[in-house]
């Protein structure tokens, strides 16, 4: 059973400014919001490097995987963008790719949705 009530799928290797954004965005959010997030990382080249890029408390959260097989990233769930999943009872409702084209700002959008399960 997922408790998550989004997941980031957030790739290594791609656009870099998105990944930047992506990448802050856990940075800031992933321990204030408990189990309503998860992250899984992939298509990297080094946990080391990752460890240094989001930290110790953020990297040992256990909302936070890595895609070490790079699985998702191969059988095209995520590609040069990151994308956003939501959940309702289990099941994927919607999803959002963190990409210049997309006019919609997903990282306040997710950002919402997050407060919103608070309540």
């Amino acid at each position: 059973m997922i408790n998550a009530k989004a997941c980031i799928v957030l790739p290594s290797l791609g656009c870099s400014g998105c990944i930047s954004e992506g990448e802050d965005f856990v940075i800031k959010n992933l321990n204030a919001n408990g189990e309503k997030l998860m992250v899984i990382l992939t298509n990297y080249q080094s946990e080391k490097m990752l460890k240094v890029r989001f930290g110790e408390p953020v990297f040992r959260n256990k909302n936070l995987l890595l895609d070490k097989e790079k699985t998702i990233y191969n059988n095209g769930l995520v590609g040069f963008y990151s994308k956003i999943y939501y959940f309702e009872n289990n099941k994927v409702v919607d999803v959002q790719e963190a990409s210049p084209d997309n006019p919609k700002n997903v990282w306040a959008d997710l950002k919402k949705h997050l407060a919103r399960q608070a309540r």
